[in-house]
């Protein structure tokens, strides 16, 4: 039977555990078994860096702390060596940071996750970390944005480059001389200028 130091070592780190996850973004369970040493300082030493806190926890110790917190269902996911990863700050970071060096590694795997305090199964796991980071979006948003700028920009340098060659300093003579290079189409026949059918014979 546990004595009471032991029982006092165990409530803490679960203590420690709550305090530490609650009111993460997304907690992300991976497996870290076949990471070398140098890999697994490589990994936590960019979570860090990132903003992600990352720890390997026994899979009973999970149940109980995720039990306390009101969240079931991960009996599946802490099989095995568990190791688990979470943001407060961003619900895809975790996610991303984690795929990042499973796909960089090859040797470890996402089990599952909880997102907004709930149980989450791969597949939502998988779609949080395809998604990219905000400055990435910023970056996608400037770009559009200011494309159609850059498109006129480019139109108006290739008129001036052919004005120039051409001896033409002003943008609208340019304009008006490609107007007078256009094939000219044939005007239609007035109304007033049309051919009317003859007027029928009369006869008596």
């Amino acid at each position: 039977m546990p004595g009471k130091a032991s029982l006092a070592i165990k409530q803490k780190a679960l203590d420690n555990l709550i305090q530490a996850v609650d009111g993460a973004e997304s907690v992300v369970f991976s497996n870290y078994q076949g990471l070398t040493v140098d890999q697994d300082t490589e990994m936590r030493k960019g979570m860090r860096e990132a903003g992600v806190s990352y720890t390997v926890v026994k899979n009973t110790l999970a149940l109980r702390a995720f039990d306390q917190m009101g969240i079931t269902g991960l009996e599946e996911i802490c099989k095995g060596p568990t190791a688990i990863a979470w943001s407060k700050e961003d619900v895809t970071l975790a996610p991303r940071l984690v795929k990042k060096y499973v796909d960089q590694f090859k040797k470890t795997e996402i089990k599952g996750g909880i997102v907004n305090n709930e149980l989450s199964d791969l597949d939502t796991i998988q779609a949080l970390a395809n998604i990219p980071t905000l400055e990435v979006l910023y970056g996608q948003l400037v770009s559009r944005l200011i494309f159609p700028v850059t498109s006129l920009a480019m139109t108006l340098g290739a008129l001036a480059k052919k004005g120039e060659e051409a001896g033409i300093e002003q943008v609208a003579d340019l304009v008006e001389a490609k107007t007078e290079e256009a094939p000219a189409t044939e005007d239609a026949p007035a109304a007033d200028q049309a051919e009317t059918p003859a007027d029928p014979e009369v006869t008596e």
